[in-house]
């Protein structure tokens, strides 16, 4: 049996602060990956020097390109995509560092399933502030520590997919400029009767830096994108009045489960309760303002 070849997609734009590590911990694998790809979204501030100091010492099996003027996530991803050789395309961002078996335990997961479509990986937060704390605790990009057979969508952080699946669902929707296209991804490929596996080994830790402000804005973002993915894969509104029960109960449940772990709580745990306001909000935003299908 031929080994599928897997290509990794790395998009990035001004993040020469995190590209290093990631690239670093890309070339440190130990089942090396088919080729890598950067996709560069017009980088200012020394992307270029990193990327051209790693292709000096990976040579071909690193190649980047400059998509000019950004177009958003996923399109970045489309053009890696395009670009890409391999079977099996595994997506990684640039604020993220894999584990040495990310790409083993993907090409491993493809080789023994022919009808797995979709594998994802967990997500471990380095905190560094009370807001990575806070983000560490209630914004985790995994669905646990143990694998699941199958999952709605995979995160974007870490996750990897057929070539040819990724096709048929007709590539991330370029809609999605923020955030979402994950989400978006992974409900039409559950459409199309493909199915989407997680496992915890497939490992990166996500080393993003957040205060509270941009805390905020990325729970704002999550929930507004996240919820016009579902509208546009069939899910209908919800009323007004769901939401406003929404945040009370969300906070009152969290708060008893929190009080139950009080000794384990980050800085700043109380404000869990407000940011359910913001996540409530942006969903009703984003459920009246969908993408048209």
């Amino acid at each position: 049996m031929t080994s599928l070849r897997v290509s990794v997609i790395l998009c990035t734009r001004n993040a020469a602060h995190y590209l290093n590590d990631c690239l670093l911990s890309l070339q440190e694998q130990l089942d090396a990956p088919h080729e890598i790809i950067v996709v560069d979204g017009n980088s200012q501030d020394g992307s270029v020097d990193v990327l051209t100091h790693f292709q000096e010492k990976m040579g071909g099996r690193l190649r980047w390109f400059d998509q000019g003027q950004p177009g958003g996530l996923a399109a970045a991803r489309n053009r890696g995509v395009e670009s890409a050789t391999g079977d099996i395309m595994a997506f990684i961002d640039v604020d993220a560092r894999a584990c040495p078996e990310w790409v083993g335990v993907c090409r491993q997961r493809f080789e023994q399933d022919p009808q797995l479509a979709g594998l994802g990986g967990q997500g471990i937060e380095v905190a560094v502030s009370d807001a990575d704390r806070f983000r560490g605790r209630y914004y985790q990009q995994s669905w646990g520590s143990r694998p699941k057979n199958k999952v709605l969508f995979l995160f974007g952080l870490s996750s990897s997919y057929r070539r040819e699946c990724v096709l048929a669902a007709g590539g991330f929707d370029e809609r999605f400029l923020g955030s979402g296209e994950d989400v978006d991804l992974g409900l039409r490929l559950g459409k199309l009767g493909y199915r989407l596996e997680y496992d915890p080994r497939m490992l990166v830790y996500h080393a993003r830096r957040d205060d509270w402000a941009s805390l905020v804005q990325m729970a704002d973002r999550w929930s507004y994108f996240g919820r016009q993915a579902a509208m546009v894969n069939g899910y209908r509104p919800r009323p007004w009045i769901f939401w406003a029960v929404w945040v009370p109960f969300a906070a009152l449940r969290q708060l008893m489960r929190d009080l139950l772990q009080v000794r384990e709580l980050p800085r700043g745990w109380w404000r869990r309760g407000y940011f359910h306001f913001v996540e409530a909000r942006a969903a009703w935003r984003g459920q009246k303002e969908h993408l048209a299908k």
